[in-house]
């Protein structure tokens, strides 16, 4: 339940955040920052100074300049519009609640077209329509490199042992949900080929779009000799963008979840609205992301900043410095971020920034 809770991000507090308790960093960690009357002023660096750290220095001194001279005090608003006019966004897949996402003050919500995934609970053009109305873009969460046992596709005679052979096994990580050849025929039809086919679900429903997750899958298979997995993932996303921007609704926006790298792809690029990527800089509370990880990330999502698509982050912390250090880490780097549990199961305190 959307309880109208607010976490504010002062980035002068934010600055001491990120030197003083970055983690991972080599070398001292204690980097002090003090804010004076008219500035923010670096007062000591002990051992190493490591280059990478110069821009995101700059980048606080700079916002305490703008705090002295500008008369704010606690909270500064950042301007950080995705090409979608897009500021915040809401990721929500258990639980949902559609009139406290109505009340909720997101610009962009990522949902289930289904309650509790069946088809007996899916969504209603006029429960959509409602969040429409209250100024938000509605997307539709779809697994397109992985089956779920709990979807309306699943056959009730299939198991963990007994199924089709485009589907190969369980995925360790999530309950009922199985890795797929995502690009057999059968899989196609399933996910958009096809009036009853899951895009076209959605469609009928009205959403917004689609938001696509698994797209990583194609590295599983690639691993494993497939060398074409990554153009057969692509040629898939391409060919669901082409049904959903042809279809009636009116937005038509397609956005895809992790493996950026695909974003080199001219192609991949063209036939997407936005990206959005999950822990750059944290996996939980108590597990950073490694540099080498964020380097990786940042590399491939300029790629969409670019080229003016939005790239949405999700973080899976609840700690409020963690919450506040990942938004203002993803402001720095234009993105459009958001912090839950994994579960993804309930609207956390929006942050003001």
């Amino acid at each position: 339940m959307f309880s109208g809770q607010k976490i504010c991000v002062n980035p002068v507090n934010l600055c001491q955040f990120l030197f003083i308790d970055s983690p991972g960093r080599e070398g001292e960690k204690n980097y002090l920052l003090q804010r004076s009357n008219t500035f923010v002023s670096i007062i000591k660096i002990k051992s190493n100074f490591i280059i990478r750290d110069f821009q995101i220095i700059c980048y606080c001194f700079l916002i305490g300049l703008i705090i002295s001279t500008s008369g704010c005090s606690k909270n500064l608003k950042v301007t950080n519009k995705s090409f979608h006019g897009i500021r915040s966004w809401l990721y929500q897949l258990q639980n949902v609640s559609i009139s406290e996402i109505a009340k909720s003050p997101y610009d962009l919500v990522v949902i289930d077209y289904t309650k509790d995934g069946s088809e007996n609970s899916a969504f209603t053009k006029a429960q959509i329509l409602r969040i429409q109305n209250s100024g938000k873009i509605v997307l539709a969460y779809v697994s397109i490199g992985e089956a779920e046992n709990y979807r309306f596709y699943w056959k009730k005679h299939w198991s963990k042992t007994n199924h089709p052979d485009w589907i190969l096994k369980l995925d360790q990580g999530w309950a009922g949900n199985f890795i797929v050849k995502f690009w057999h025929p059968q899989w196609k039809k399933i996910i958009y080929n096809g009036l009853n086919s899951y895009i076209s679900r959605i469609i009928s429903a009205r959403f917004d779009g689609v938001y696509l997750d698994r797209i990583d899958t194609y590295r599983f298979w690639k691993k494993r000799g497939f060398v074409n997995a990554e153009k057969r993932m692509i040629l898939m996303v391409r060919q669901i963008s082409q049904i959903v921007r042809q279809s009636g609704i009116k937005k038509k926006y397609v956005f895809v979840q992790n493996a950026p790298e695909l974003g080199r792809r001219k192609e991949y690029l063209d036939s997407v609205d936005g990206i959005g990527q999950e822990s750059i800089f944290y996996k939980s509370d108590k597990n950073a992301t490694s540099l080498d990880t964020r380097r990786f990330y940042f590399k491939y999502l300029s790629y969409f900043i670019k080229a003016g698509k939005s790239v949405l982050t999700v973080d899976y912390v609840k700690n409020r410095n963690n919450v506040k250090k990942t938004y203002f880490l993803s402001i720095m780097k234009k993105f459009i971020p958001f912090c839950s549990n994994r579960k993804l199961d309930t609207i956390p305190p929006f942050v003001l920034y």
